[in-house]
């Protein structure tokens, strides 16, 4: 009797490490694919790529508006703090009040209202667009 005890002991806390080790190794999975260094490169170079050519019309140095068909959080969030990122040494405001003002566009069919101090410029492919204000034309 004594020994069916120790025999249900020591299964009932092998299985107990079976599985803590395999919730264990189940995070540390889920951790390092959602937080890989490839993940979060290739996050910026998407980024990179969708504002190419932007850079070239804007000035070198300044504080530019910003504004998105998504949002306020998660992915919205992300992609205004890559873009803040990709541009820098330009300062991107998450507003309308400056001389120029990037759109971040992901549906085709996005209503973006717009103030009518400012005039579109350039369309982009990746469906950014850039808006100038019409005091500083």
């Amino acid at each position: 009797m004594l020994l069916d005890r120790q025999k249900k002991a020591i299964i009932g806390v092998s299985l107990l490490i079976l599985l803590c080790a395999y919730h264990i190794i189940f995070m540390l999975v889920e951790v390092t694919y959602e937080r890989s260094p490839s993940s979060e490169v290739e996050k910026v170079t998407l980024i990179e790529k969708k504002l190419e050519g932007v850079r070239a019309i804007l000035p070198e140095r300044g504080i530019i508006g910003y504004i998105s068909d998504l949002a306020p959080a998660g992915t919205a969030d992300e992609e205004y703090f890559l873009t803040q990122y990709v541009l820098a040494p330009l300062v991107v405001a998450d507003d309308v009040y400056h001389s120029f003002v990037l759109a971040n566009m992901h549906k085709a069919d996005s209503k973006l209202t717009v103030r009518d101090n400012l005039k579109l410029i350039k369309v982009f492919p990746s469906g950014v667009l850039l808006f100038k204000h019409n005091d500083d034309l």
